[in-house]
């Protein structure tokens, strides 16, 4: 699959050309976190699509990327007093 020209809109609201840049995944790993109320929360990023910004270099002069992400969250080790009685 070839890369895609278009546009997106950056966190400022800047409307850049970019081109989409097809990815196959290698590893996805999940990030756990315990919160207050004592559940525990398995949480990934699930890249959608990733962009490179033609002409746009990091201070390493390596090339500005951008991902499309949805958040995929599973809540695991919930209480008994915050689950919906049965």
């Amino acid at each position: 699959m070839a890369e895609t020209p278009t546009k997106i809109t950056l966190s400022g609201g800047a409307v850049v050309d970019a081109v989409s840049v097809p990815f196959q995944p290698i590893r996805e790993e999940w990030s756990e976190y315990k919160l207050e109320d004592g559940t525990v929360i398995r949480v990934r990023p699930l890249p959608v699509e990733f962009y490179r910004v033609p002409g746009s270099f990091d201070a390493d002069g390596n090339p500005s990327y951008y991902a499309r992400t949805q958040t995929v969250l599973i809540p695991l080790g919930v209480p008994p007093h915050l689950r919906k009685a049965q």
